[in-house]
Formats: structure tokens, sequence, C-alpha cells
């Protein structure tokens, strides 16, 4: 089997209706938000990126319960978006809710 692994940090972004299929499966359609800085052939490189992303089942449900700007590790793999896209989507596999630290 090829990889296609992605995992990815930032915060919740569009975070649409959950959805039920008749089968009783949920999914959400929502954005990852990334933010960072990257070496890159030795130079620093400011990197802002915002993945579309898609959750199935429990991980939907998780994102569904999450707080819009919430900060977020997430794992999955790319797929097309739809039968007729050739654009990514990243299917969100595992996702973890980071608590936030207020600065007071």
């Amino acid at each position: 089997m090829q990889r296609n692994r992605i995992e990815i940090a930032g915060t919740l972004q569009d975070v649409e209706a959950l959805r039920v299929s008749p089968a009783g499966i949920a999914s959400v359609r929502f954005a990852v938000r990334h933010e960072s800085i990257q070496d890159e052939a030795g130079i620093q490189r400011a990197v802002q990126v915002v993945m579309r992303a898609v959750a199935v089942g429990p991980v939907a449900e998780q994102v569904g319960n999450a707080p819009a700007g919430s900060p977020v590790q997430v794992m999955g793999f790319m797929a097309r978006a739809g039968r007729n896209s050739e654009y990514p989507v990243l299917h969100i596999q595992t996702l973890k809710v980071e608590t936030r630290v207020d600065e007071n």
C-alpha cells in the first residue's frame, strides 16, 4: 500500500452542520487553518494554509461538539472531494482537541 497520511495542527474553521446518512452515519465538513514557521532550504518560511476537511462517524461528532476556533491536531488521508473533482480534501481519522491555556 502506498503512503497517504497527513498530520497537521491548526484551528477548526467553517464547521458545517452535522449530517446523518440514511444508514445513521454522521459526517461533517469543515476546514483546518494552519500557521507555522518552516525551514525550507535553510530559509525560514511563514506558512499559512486552510485545508478543507471531512470527518465521518465518531470523529464527525467530535468535530461537531468542538467550538469553532478550537486548537486541534488532526491525522488522516487525502482524497478527491468528489467523483468529478480533482481537488483534494483531508479525510480525518483522528482528532485531538487541545485545551486552551488562558494567559491571565
